[in-house]
């Protein structure tokens, strides 16, 4: 898979967001029918927040799965709950590593681990995608930035199963 780029996030977004109300239902429907593993993973991922966070995860997961698709100009295909599973315990894993002190696990925190990795599929692409997500109000309170650390992580756990 070719590296994504903050340009074909903002591409993207303008087209997705160009979608008429029709369009937007048949490609909402599309994506729950293409991927629902990831569907089920996004419901289970976010049940300690409120539904605005879960509605905001699913609407990021879906455009996440367009930027993609624009980067490879075809659908991806269907993602296996055992790749989830296996991409969400190596996260775990991952983030044990770096686990240090008293050090808060927000979105801070793991932007600067995806830069210290290095090794990254898609090394930017995250931050491209959330940068967009908040561009209106990128907050700053508490539960706004352990919001954006879960949807960060979803975002990886979910990349990190693609074929």
């Amino acid at each position: 898979m070719p590296t994504i780029d903050e340009r074909l996030v903002e591409e993207t977004w303008e087209a997705v967001r160009a979608y008429s109300p029709e369009q937007a239902k048949r490609e909402a429907q599309a994506f729950l029918d293409r991927q629902p593993h990831v569907v089920t993973l996004v419901r289970a991922f976010g049940e300690e927040f409120p539904e605005s966070v879960r509605r905001l995860a699913l609407g990021l997961v879906y455009f996440f799965f367009k930027v993609l698709e624009a980067g490879q100009k075809e659908p991806l295909p269907t993602v296996s709950g055992v790749r989830l599973r296996e991409a969400y315990h190596n996260n775990l894993a991952w983030l044990e590593e770096f686990e240090v002190g008293d050090e808060e696990v927000d979105d801070r925190f793991l932007e600067r681990r995806l830069q210290a990795a290095g090794t990254f599929p898609q090394p930017n692409l995250l931050l491209y995608l959330l940068k967009v997500f908040y561009r209106e109000d990128p907050g700053s309170g508490d539960f706004d930035r352990e919001a954006k650390a879960h949807l960060f992580l979803l975002l990886k756990t979910v990349l990190d199963s693609l074929p």
